[in-house]
């Protein structure tokens, strides 16, 4: 019997072990259809977090649209094709299904511009924007910037497509064009950082402001805005605009297009047919346009440039962006062209702040090393003085007590 009641434990005790398996089982399927419905939320989550939306923003809206596809499926797609940079669908109305469930159209962005809002384009595509958004792969959002609500109002840098910055210059204050490693070693990052608002003058106008102080003094910060003086003038320049100064306000209202060389933006002048912001050299200036001179028209904004902006972060991007897949031979060879200027422009910097030292040098600091020689001296003769006397005072210690230990009697002595 003692045998029987243990091979009847035996068998309760499995029974134990198989009921529990078929519990867990029980209770883990409806875990696993909330885990494949958490693991699709998950890779959601994932895929949308390597995009920049740009809300109340579209692109060419004349591509071939991709059909069926909720906002998950069009991600993954663009992520699986390489001339994809990003994606516009169209916004659903208030009250109907989300954005991210809908299958609506949505419109591959296979360029990097020009982008659509209700500051850039013509009157017809400045009213659909509110429609549209779009989101950007973030290894492209650096390059393509669009002109939101989001965007505007805030600091920004504006650069030419070879990288080189609006900047003020301190003499006269007109606008020129800086490097980044420029701006980054003289300390100008105030000067370089620029704000649009609305128009001064007309409605659908931009007018763009420094808000900070262009002399070295923090104690105010007057507001500043970009403007012409043409015909008089070509060179553009900043001004201080009164309440009541209508025509400079209409000097410092532009007509923000896209740009015209299909990315970034390009800047009409009011008042003038054909009248662009361009560059020639390194400075700014307002003039008519040929064929030939499209790129020198056109600009892209920035993330503001800071005292974070060195060369070394500069050479990075412009490697990481050499190694894009996507990038054309000829835009290619203008990266590589790119990271040799960076390299020749860092030594230059160098060699020139070595110059500085070796101009801002006096004969005088030969009177102060020596003076510093002569205060190192005595402070060493000083250790060394304090140093004799400590071990002075340890020997004649020493020597006292030794001279104790001599007076103390002798055992033979004691005996006596």
């Amino acid at each position: 019997m003692k045998v029987n009641y243990q091979i009847y434990g035996l068998l309760l005790f499995i029974g134990l072990i198989i009921l529990i398996l078929l519990l867990n089982k029980n209770n883990s399927n409806p875990k696993s259809i909330n885990g494949n419905q958490q693991q699709l939320t998950e890779g959601f989550e994932n895929q949308i977090d390597n995009y920049e939306l740009m809300d109340s923003s579209f692109f060419d809206l004349g591509v071939t649209p991709w059909n069926n596809m909720n906002l998950e499926e069009a991600l993954q797609k663009c992520s699986n094709v390489s001339s994809c940079i990003g994606i516009t669908r169209k916004k659903k109305e208030s009250g109907t299904t989300s954005q991210e469930t809908d299958n609506t159209e949505t419109f591959p962005i296979l360029s990097k511009g020009p982008c659509h809002t209700k500051f850039v384009g013509g009157p017809l595509q400045k009213s659909k924007a509110p429609n549209y958004m779009s989101y950007i792969k973030k290894m492209s959002a650096s390059s393509v910037k669009c002109l939101n609500d989001k965007t505007i109002e805030n600091y920004l840098s504006f650069a030419t497509k070879n990288n080189l910055y609006w900047c003020v210059d301190n003499k006269d204050n007109s606008l020129k064009l800086l490097s980044a490693s420029r701006i980054a070693q003289n300390k100008l990052f105030s000067k370089a950082n620029f704000k649009i608002v609305s128009g001064l003058f007309a409605e659908g106008s931009v007018s763009i402001q420094v808000s900070k102080t262009l002399s070295d003094s923090e104690t105010s910060e007057p507001t500043y805005y970009i403007v012409h003086d043409y015909p008089k003038q070509e060179h553009l320049f900043l001004k201080e605009i009164g309440e009541n100064e209508s025509d400079l306000k209409k000097k410092a209202s532009f007509k923000m297009i896209p740009g015209l060389i299909k990315e970034g933006f390009t800047l009409k002048i009011i008042g003038f047919n054909d009248m662009y912001f361009k560059y020639i050299g390194e400075s700014m200036t307002v003039g008519n346009i040929s064929d030939s001179e499209k790129e020198s028209a056109t600009f892209f904004t920035m993330t503001p440039i800071s005292e974070e902006t060195t060369m070394n972060e500069l050479e990075k991007k412009n490697d990481d962006e050499i190694k894009n897949v996507d990038l054309s031979p000829q835009e290619k060879f203008l990266k590589m062209k790119n990271k040799n200027l960076l390299s020749l422009e860092k030594q230059q910097i160098m060699l020139e702040e070595q110059n500085k030292k070796i101009n801002n040098f006096q004969f005088m600091h030969i009177g102060n090393i020596g003076r510093i020689s002569r205060e190192f001296a005595n402070q060493s003769a000083e250790l060394a003085l304090s140093k004799y006397l400590r071990e002075k005072e340890s020997i004649d210690e020493l020597s006292k007590k030794n001279k104790s230990i001599d007076n103390i009697p002798s055992v033979d002595s004691l005996k006596k």
